[in-house]
């Protein structure tokens, strides 16, 4: 960074070789399709990946788009209302209900 610093106004950009880079291409919401033809264990990792909020997980079914979120649950599986952090909640700041 120093270099940069202190040639700045007199570097001259040269091309990058993208020889041996491993980028991948950018996900789309497509890339977060399951199939109802496949079972819920095969696509378990994609469903894990799919991110909530911009590519949510979703699936066609019967002319009708489903959205399917993933949620873990507490230990020994116990069915928790905590939201997670930084997850939105019903709740207004005085503690109503919104």
């Amino acid at each position: 960074m120093s270099e940069a610093v202190q040639g700045f106004g007199s570097i001259v950009p040269r091309q990058q070789s993208y020889e041996g880079s491993s980028s991948r291409r950018r996900r789309t919401p497509d890339d977060s399709r399951l199939d109802v033809e496949r079972s819920l264990a095969e696509q378990f990792d994609l469903l894990r990946v799919c991110d909530p909020d911009r590519f949510p997980a979703f699936m066609e079914y019967r002319g009708a788009r489903y959205s399917v979120t993933l949620k873990r649950l507490a230990a020994e599986g116990a069915i928790t209302n905590e939201p997670r952090a930084n997850e939105p909640t019903n709740e207004s700041k005085d503690g109503d209900k919104a």
